[in-house]
């Protein structure tokens, strides 16, 4: 799955035209983990992920258990709202096979958010990028 393609399937920048992905996905770095390794814990204002191959598990924080039963594959995204509203993650997550993810770190986000371009708005330096839907998550992970 390539940068695009990736961040087209996240719940808040659905509609978002291929422009507008393309020049967000500038943003945005690419990041692999070998089976086993903990991609994030439990903190605030961390990245959106976009899981390009690869799958990850949602592991609750204090048994260490598989949250049953979790796992998400190409093209599904956690991380959002630590993103939109910097609230902490719930869970730590992991990396069950060679896995590569897609990151958009919270800073670069928010430095380039433009709430006043109704509906969704991502700015650049040339144009005020609209989309078709207000800001949602699609989990508190």
């Amino acid at each position: 799955m390539d940068v695009v393609q990736g961040l087209s399937g996240v719940p808040f920048l659905v509609g978002l035209t291929p422009t507008a992905l393309t020049e967000l996905a500038a943003y945005t770095r690419i990041v692999s983990f070998a089976a086993g390794d903990t991609i994030v814990e439990l903190e605030t204002g961390s990245p959106l992920f976009v899981v390009l191959d690869g799958h990850v598990r949602i592991v609750e924080p204090e048994s260490g258990t598989d949250l049953a039963p979790i796992v998400l594959g190409p093209g599904e995204c956690f991380g959002d709202t630590a993103v939109l509203n910097g609230e902490p993650r719930e869970a730590r997550i992991e990396a069950t096979e060679e896995t590569r993810v897609l990151m958009l770190e919270q800073q670069v986000f928010l430095a380039n958010w433009s709430p006043g371009c109704p509906p969704l708005g991502f700015r650049s330096s040339r144009t005020c990028l609209s989309g078709s839907g207000a800001p949602r998550s699609s989990s508190g992970i």
